[in-house]
Formats: structure tokens, C-alpha cells, sequence
């Protein structure tokens, strides 16, 4: 069973989750310098760049759809309010992405194999801890550290100035995600816990593949993450799942290496 103390921590959490989301709500009309320059990487084709800060944009539609269908699936008013206010974030984000991209030229088309991975997202067949940490701990925590280390290598001041409200509110989320899988986990079955941990593996190497195969060099000095970036974020992100407690280095060891 939970342990009840767990569970009534982790929604005194998220309750102070949401009044941080409250009180931190921003309005991207008025709170984003839009009059700054817009500075391309020399390193990056202009069609290249477009094409990434796209798939941002498209890439907060999709955590919009998760939380239109994650909302009915949680247990507690706290939990489905905090998934309400991350819609909110999230309708921002990319209405923010959306304005940045059009000028830069045009938003362009979301790629095929992101969007199959993030729809498939939502079809674990689980309890929602699998959507939560798809979305809240590989998806939307990945993406974090990639913002933060393209916006330290970007030259572009609107670029930085847009992120600097986002991350705010990604890193917001994905506390949620700590926060209610730390009420989650403990419950969970070995066999269900490593099966899940499968899944969120074989979803961030499909993701990363179509990525790799058409960002992999700008990414890479841009970042200076080096070629092997998609397998080092999974190395980041496999520490994390153990740190929350979804399966220990001896689980991960027994599985053998990434596909």
C-alpha cells in the first residue's frame, strides 16, 4: 500500500506547486521584449534554425493534448489542478514559440517521427505515473537542459529573453512530475516499474533519432555535448528515473545496453 505520509507530502507539494504556478503567471504580450533583435548562429542554416524552434512550438501543443487527456486519469484535486494550470503554461509556450517562429520566417512542419513519439506518449496502458513520466520526467525534463544549454550558445537576445519565462515553468512541471510519482512509485510492481522504464527508453531513442539525423552536428557544437549527445541525455535521464526510485543501477544493469 502507499504510505499514507508519502502521499499527504507529495500533495502538500504540489500544493505549493500551484501557488507558485498562480503567482508566477506572465503574459507574453506584455512581459517579453519583443523589440529585441533577432540574432541567427552562424553555424545553423536559417531553414535549420526555423525548423528546430518549431518543433518546440509543436512540441508544447503536444503537453497541451497530454493534459487534456491526463486531467480525467488523476487521483486528487490538487493533481488535476496543478495539470490545469500547466495547460495554461504550456498554451503559452506556444503561442511564444509560435510568435518566434513566423519571425524567423514561418512555423515548419512538425517531424513525423516527434510527433508519433509523443502521441504514443499517451497510450501506456498503465496508471497515469506512465504519462506523467513520459511527458513530465524524460520529455519535458530533456528538453529543459537542451533550452538551457541553447540558450547560453545562442546569440539571439529575444531567444534568451522568451526562455527565461519558460523554464521558469518547465522546471515547475517537472517537480510535479518528482512530487507525484514520489506518491506513485512505491506501490508500483517491480515487473510494471521496469516495464515502464522500457517504454520511456525506447520512446526517447525514437525521439532523438529523427533529431539526431537532422541536428546532430549544430546541436552538437552548439551545445558541446559532442556526437554521442542522444546517449549521454539518456545516461542524465536514466540517473534521474533511479533517483526517483522507478528501478535501481542493479535493474538498469540487468537490462543490458540501450537499442
Amino acid at each position: 500500500m502507499l504510505d499514507d505520509t508519502s502521499d499527504d507530502t507529495s500533495n502538500d507539494a504540489i500544493a505549493r506547486l500551484i501557488e507558485k504556478a498562480e503567482g508566477d503567471d506572465w503574459t507574453p504580450a506584455t512581459d517579453i521584449d519583443w523589440d529585441l533583435k533577432i540574432k541567427y548562429p552562424f553555424w545553423f542554416r536559417k531553414r535549420t534554425y526555423r525548423s528546430l524552434v518549431s518543433q518546440f512550438h509543436h512540441g508544447e501543443k503536444a503537453v497541451m493534448r497530454m493534459c487534456d487527456h491526463l486531467a480525467p486519469l488523476l487521483d486528487g484535486d490538487e493533481a488535476r489542478r496543478f495539470i490545469a494550470l500547466q495547460r495554461r503554461d504550456e498554451a503559452k509556450h506556444a503561442d511564444v514559440y509560435g510568435a518566434y517562429a513566423m519571425r524567423l520566417g514561418g512555423i515548419q512542419p512538425m517531424e513525423p517521427a516527434l510527433d508519433a513519439v509523443l502521441r504514443e506518449s499517451q497510450d501506456w496502458p498503465g496508471s497515469a505515473a506512465g504519462i506523467i513520466l513520459a511527458f513530465h520526467m524524460v520529455f519535458e525534463g530533456g528538453a529543459v537542459g537542451l533550452i538551457e544549454k541553447l540558450v547560453r550558445r545562442f546569440p539571439c537576445p529575444l531567444f534568451a529573453s522568451l526562455n527565461a519565462r519558460i523554464l521558469i515553468d518547465e522546471a515547475r512541471h517537472v517537480a510535479f512530475g518528482r512530487h507525484y510519482l514520489a506518491s506513485q512509485l512505491p506501490s508500483m510492481a517491480a515487473d510494471e516499474r521496469i516495464a515502464l522504464y522500457r517504454w520511456v527508453q525506447n520512446l526517447w531513442y525514437r525521439a532523438g533519432a529523427e533529431t539526431r539525423a537532422r541536428y546532430t552536428l549544430p546541436v552538437a557544437i552548439v551545445t558541446r555535448l559532442g556526437s554521442d549527445w542522444l546517449e549521454a541525455g539518456w545516461q542524465r535521464q536514466s540517473g534521474i528515473l533511479i533517483g526517483i526510485g522507478l528501478i535501481s543501477e542493479a535493474e538498469r544493469a540487468s537490462l543490458g545496453a540501450a537499442p
